[in-house]
C-alpha cells in the first residue's frame, strides 16, 4: 500500500462504519415518548406529556408531537428538552408531517381541516378533506400529501386541492409511503394493514393485528407497526412477514424514526488503529 492510498482506505473504512449505524425508533407510549434501539432496547426520551399522539422530525432532528386532548404541538430537541411549539389555531391535532420546505402539516381529528404551520409557528388552513376524522399524514416524493380519514385516504396536491384517493376502508389510523410510492394504511376496522398502489388499487398487506396504530419505514424498507391491543411494536418485512420488535409497552400509538447515529469515537479509534497496524505491517514487509 502506498501512502497516497491511505486517505482512500480510511474514507472507505469510515463510510462502512457509518453505513452499519442504524436508526432508533421513537414511540408514543402513554404520556411519554420512548427511544427504541435497533436491538429493541427501550429507553425513555421525553416524559410528562399530555395525550401525545403522532410525531414528525424536522431537518434538524427536533421531534414534534401532537397532544390531541390539549390542542397543542410540542417541540422536543435531540437532547429531550420539551417546549410548546403551537397551542392556538388548532383543535384535536393528530397526524404530523413536514414538507421539503420545512413547513409542518397537521391533521385535525375533529374538523377535517389540514393546517400548514411555518417554522416560526404561523398557522394557516391548507385544505379540508372530503373524509372526516383525519389522523395520519405522509408526503410522497412529488409533494402530494396523503391523509388517513375515517373511511379511506385523501390526496392533497401541493396546491391544496383535495380528492378521495381510496375509499371503503374502516377506521383508518396512519399512513406511510414506501420507496416505490405505495401507500400503507392501518385499518383498525379489520385489524390489518392495506397497501394502496400509486394508481389507487387497494389490497391487504397483513392481517391478524390488534388495534394497529402508527406506521414507519426504516431505511431498509421494513415497516414498523404500533400494535395497541398487544402493547407491542411489530416489524414487517417487504414480503409481509410479521415479527415482534418491542413488547411490554403502554398502548403504543405514533412511530417515527430518528436520525442515523454517527459512528462512535470508539469505533473510529478502533478502525484507525486497525488501519495503522495494517500500514505498519506492510512497511515492515
Amino acid at each position: 500500500m502506498n501512502r497516497h492510498s491511505l486517505p482512500l482506505v480510511l474514507c472507505l473504512l469510515l463510510s462502512s462504519t457509518a453505513a452499519r449505524a442504524q436508526q432508533n425508533l421513537y414511540e408514543v407510549d402513554g404520556n411519554s415518548i420512548n427511544s427504541i434501539s435497533p436491538g429493541g432496547v427501550v429507553t425513555p426520551f421525553a416524559t410528562g406529556l399530555n395525550s401525545p399522539f403522532y410525531m414528525a422530525f424536522d431537518s434538524s432532528w427536533n421531534l414534534y408531537v401532537s397532544e390531541i386532548n390539549i390542542d397543542s404541538i410540542d417541540k422536543i430537541t435531540p437532547g429531550g428538552s420539551v417546549s410548546t411549539f403551537v397551542n392556538s389555531g388548532i383543535a384535536d391535532p393528530s397526524g404530523l408531517a413536514f414538507d421539503s420546505s420545512g413547513n409542518l402539516y397537521e391533521a385535525e381529528f375533529g374538523t377535517s381541516d389540514i393546517h400548514m404551520i411555518t417554522p416560526s409557528g404561523v398557522v394557516s388552513l391548507f385544505a379540508t378533506t372530503a373524509g372526516n376524522a383525519n389522523t395520519g399524514l405522509a408526503f410522497d416524493t412529488s409533494g402530494n400529501l396523503f391523509v388517513a380519514t375515517s373511511g379511506g385516504i385523501d390526496k392533497i396536491t401541493p396546491g391544496g386541492v383535495d380528492s378521495i384517493f381510496a375509499s371503503g376502508l374502516s377506521n383508518t389510523q396512519d399512513v406511510a409511503i414506501d420507496s416505490s410510492g405505495n401507500i400503507f394504511v392501518t385499518e383498525q376496522g379489520g385489524n390489518k394493514i392495506d397497501m394502496v398502489t400509486p394508481g389507487g388499487v387497494v389490497s391487504t398487506f397483513v392481517t391478524g393485528l390488534n388495534s394497529p396504530e402508527g406506521l414507519a419505514f426504516d431505511a431498509s424498507g421494513n415497516l414498523f407497526e404500533a400494535d395497541g391491543g398487544t402493547n407491542s411494536i411489530n416489524m414487517i418485512t417487504p414480503g409481509g412477514i410479521v415479527t415482534p420488535f418491542a413488547t411490554g409497552l403502554n398502548f403504543p400509538i405514533g412511530l417515527a424514526f430518528g436520525p442515523t447515529p454517527e459512528p462512535s469515537s470508539a469505533a473510529l479509534l478502533l478502525g484507525g488503529l486497525v488501519l495503522l497496524g495494517f500500514v505498519a505491517r506492510r512497511k515492515r514487509a
